[in-house]
């Protein structure tokens, strides 16, 4: 787990967990979990910061799919 000080001002801190696990002999499974402690400004754009992780989280689900696509040789 990497857990660091934003250095956004909307955070007081900031941690991210990305483990890769094995699923089955030629599959494995991304797990991405994120966990922020807001400052005042942070509580106030909540509805933003909500909006810009789902659009973080929803990007690397499509690229992780269009990897998946991909014949591997």
């Amino acid at each position: 787990m990497r857990d660091s000080h934003a250095p956004l001002p909307l955070f007081v801190s900031a941690a991210e967990d990305y483990p890769v696990e094995a699923d089955g002999p030629a599959h494995c499974r991304f797990t991405w979990r994120i966990g922020i402690t807001p400052n005042a400004m942070g509580r106030a754009g909540a509805p933003l910061t909500k909006r810009h992780f789902h659009g973080c989280f929803r990007d690397t689900g499509r690229y992780f799919d269009a990897a998946h696509s991909v014949p591997t040789p």
